[in-house]
Formats: structure tokens, C-alpha cells, sequence
């Protein structure tokens, strides 16, 4: 499980949003299209009213039309604890909750939990894991148990008293295959804060208490479940690129400074899969230049979060079946990246990269499909370049010989279009 404000997934989202909750009528005439959006994203189609389900062949919402998900849903009705004292639980938290139209009525709450992954998840997983999380967050018996139907539908809430709550959590479905997971990771979370407790009251010093911090998640690392360790320490965060500033216009122009952790993708009838390294492909020395380029893409981080970095990154980018990559071996490269100067990681050379690119929540919001919007924004670029040093006052032939002498890399017909346009 990991905390991702950029990760996009597949849902199906209604063709109108409702300022109410839909009738019979509104269910009638109900129709759906795919988007891909992210937590937050997600949460903002349900704020302005709109329903939302899971993926089906040709939006035909049906359990033999069902292809796939990325959410589990689970609808909490007429109860009598309220959606924020229900969060203040030690369960394995929701990716995003809100309240439904129906809450506070009778004096009762009624909301909506959503956990959303990391992979597709098929009709012969949903149900199962369905019932998992259920009892993992103690609501296996609901008044409405809809969420378990494949093609079910959920509406979202746009009452201006409306509740909502979004922790941007990302779950592999890993993340739920033992019940003692959860048992263990509420034992340990407050331990683990009960020693930090002590640890102010004890001392001042940030390098007391920085290196208390460290021995404690050394200990966890050596101690938890793999999910355990990596849900309680979500909140340190990914790093895997460079933090890029989308301008108003939904692009950004990348710096020459960008730097990428590498990850091998593998695309398979058009649809992407991660390739992990495997022994004999140098995982070791691969794993000390993920730490080295974390470092560089972020010089100030802590122990604490390159060695959560390290931690996932063996996990989801690297077979380690054989268990050669222990906890050792990352607590060591960990160490050693920052007992670096940062000097001597100048020579890492910036990633590869183009010359912008598109956000995808901005393509989302204003319905555009991302390659035709980087096309125009391609376009609008290169017309920018040109605008530099082409001459009005001269011929398109000679504005070309000028390119052509100044080694100015432009074919003719683009500067045709560029004075047509």
C-alpha cells in the first residue's frame, strides 16, 4: 500500500451529476463512461453529484457485462456512529469516504468507504476481497451489503453538508490476505507511539530523538509484516521523479535537471506490467542507484523515508524470492547514500525525458483525451520557437534559407502552417 496523489486508475462515471439522490426515473436513463481519474479526482466527481461503478464491456452496467475494477465500495447505513468517529479506528484506512444523501436521517449516519488499488481486479477476486476488507474494518454484517455486486452503482453527494474524507492510499490486494495483519499493525502502532511519547519527554535533541526514530523503524522492519510496516509508515511518501510545476494551462516544460527512478514497464496488448529485476541482472547495484537518485531528486530526506523508499521499491520492482535484498542490505545502502556528499552524486546524468508534459488531471477535468492535447500543445510550442526569429518582412523561402544557414531545425511546410494559422 503505498500514499499516491498522482496514481490513475479506470472507473465508469454517470453522464450527468444529481443535486439529489436519483429517482426511478433518473436509474432508467442512468448512463455511464470511463474516465481515468485519482483520489482525488475520484472524490471530486462524487462531490458534485455524479454516480460512479466499476468497468464494463461497452458501459453496459451488468455482472456478465463486468471486465474489471479498481475499487471495492462498502456502503454503511443507519448506524450510529458517525463517518469521523468511525475513522478515528485503528482500521487500515479508507482511500477516500464521504457521507451519502441519505445521512443523519432518523438521527442515524449513513456513509460510504472506497479502497482503491493498485491493479485491476477481476469478477473472481471482487467478491472475495470484498468480504475480506469487510471484516477487516469490522463491518461484516451491513444493513446494505450492495457493495458486494458487481454491478452495483453508488451515488455520489453534492448536499452542501456533506462529509468527505480522502487519505490518497493506494492498496495492493496483497495488502488484505491476512487477518493478522491488522491485529499485529494496531499492537505496534501504539507501541510504536508510546515510545515516541517517551522519547520527547526524555530529550530535546533532534539528533536524540532522530536516532530513536531511526532504531524504531529499523526494529518494525525486522518485526512487521511486510503491508504492516509499509501502512504504518505511509505517511513518509514516494519518491520517484522529479516534482514537476504544472502551469494553468495543464502542461509543464521539463527542466534538463529531470531525474526518473527507473522502472521497467512492459506493455502487453496495450496494457502495462511491471518487469522485475531478477538474479543475475545486478539487483544489488541497482538498488544502490535508486538510492543514490532518491537522494539526488530529494537531497534533504531522512533515513526514515529512503529506507521506506528502498523497502517498497524491493517490493514492487524487484524479485526477491530468493531473499538475497534483505532488510540488511537496504538498511546499509540506506546509510551509506547519506553519509554521501552530495558532490559525488553529480555525475548521475538526468533522465531522458521531452520537452513537456501534459497533467493528467487537467485533461480529466476539461474532457480531453491527453495525446490530442499534446499535440496542440506540441504545436502551439513549436510555433512559439519559431515566432523567435521568424521575420515578417521576408518571404517563407527566405525565412527557411535563414533556419537552414543558423542550423535551425524546421521543414518548410511547418512554416507554410505557421504563417496560414
Amino acid at each position: 500500500m503505498i500514499e499516491n496523489y498522482y496514481y490513475g486508475f479506470e472507473i465508469s462515471i454517470s453522464e450527468k451529476a444529481y443535486s439529489a439522490k436519483p429517482n426511478r426515473e433518473d436509474y432508467k436513463g442512468m448512463k455511464f463512461h470511463k474516465v481515468v481519474v485519482n483520489p482525488s479526482k475520484f472524490m471530486e466527481y462524487i462531490r458534485l453529484g455524479y454516480s460512479y461503478c466499476h468497468v464494463y464491456k461497452n458501459n453496459h452496467r451488468s455482472n456478465a457485462d463486468f471486465l474489471y475494477t479498481y475499487f471495492v465500495n462498502i456502503d454503511v447505513d443507519d448506524s450510529k456512529v458517525s463517518l469521523a468517529d468511525y475513522l478515528n479506528k485503528p482500521y487500515m484506512k479508507p482511500t477516500l469516504a464521504y457521507t451519502t444523501f441519505s445521512n443523519k436521517k432518523n438521527g442515524l449516519y449513513s456513509y460510504r468507504l472506497i479502497y482503491c488499488f493498485s491493479e485491476q481486479i477481476d469478477a473472481q477476486i471482487y467478491e472475495p476481497l470484498y468480504r475480506i476488507i469487510c471484516s477487516y474494518v469490522g463491518l461484516e454484517k451491513t444493513k446494505d451489503d450492495c457493495g458486494r455486486v458487481l454491478a452495483q452503482l453508488m451515488n455520489g453527494n453534492s448536499l452542501p453538508d456533506m462529509e468527505y474524507y480522502l487519505s490518497n492510499r493506494v492498496y495492493d490486494v496483497s495488502d488484505f490476505a491476512q487477518k493478522s495483519s491488522l491485529q499485529l499493525y494496531c499492537r505496534e502502532r501504539k507501541k510504536y507511539n508510546s515510545k515516541e511519547l517517551n522519547c520527547k519527554k526524555e530529550s530535546n535533541s533532534n539528533n536524540s530523538i532522530n536516532n530513536i526514530i531511526n532504531n524504531t523503524i529499523i526494529t518494525d522492519l525486522n518485526r512487521l509484516e511486510l503491508p504492516v510496516f509499509l501502512a504504518k509508515y505511509v505517511r513518509l511518501g514516494i519518491v520517484e521523479q522529479t516534482k514537476l510545476d504544472y502551469n494553468e494551462d495543464g502542461y509543464c516544460l521539463i527542466p534538463d535537471t529531470f531525474m526518473k527512478v527507473f522502472n521497467r514497464i512492459v506493455w502487453t496488448n496495450k496494457q502495462a506490467r511491471i518487469s522485475k529485476f531478477k538474479d543475475g541482472e545486478g539487483r544489488r547495484k541497482r538498488l544502490f542507484v535508486d538510492a543514490c537518485l532518491i537522494r539526488k531528486i530529494e537531497p534533504d530526506i531522512t533515513f526514515e523515508k529512503l529506507l521506506y523508499n528502498l523497502v517498497y521499491r524491493r517490493m514492487r520492482y524487484y524479485d526477491n524470492r530468493d531473499e538475497v535484498l534483505t532488510n540488511k542490505v537496504l538498511i546499509e545502502k540506506a546509510k551509506y547514500v547519506l553519509d554521501l556528499p552530495l558532490s559525488d552524486l553529480d555525475d548521475l546524468e538526468p533522465t531522458k525525458h521531452g520537452k513537456f508534459t501534459t497533467s493528467k488531471e487537467y485533461c480529466i477535468e476539461h474532457n480531453l483525451k491527453r495525446k490530442s492535447y499534446a499535440r496542440i500543445i506540441q504545436k502551439d510550442l513549436n510555433y512559439q520557437s519559431i515566432g523567435e526569429w521568424y521575420d515578417l518582412n521576408k518571404t517563407i523561402s527566405e525565412n527557411y534559407e535563414y533556419a537552414k544557414q543558423n542550423d535551425i531545425k524546421v521543414c518548410i511546410s511547418t512554416l507554410r502552417r505557421f504563417c496560414k494559422d
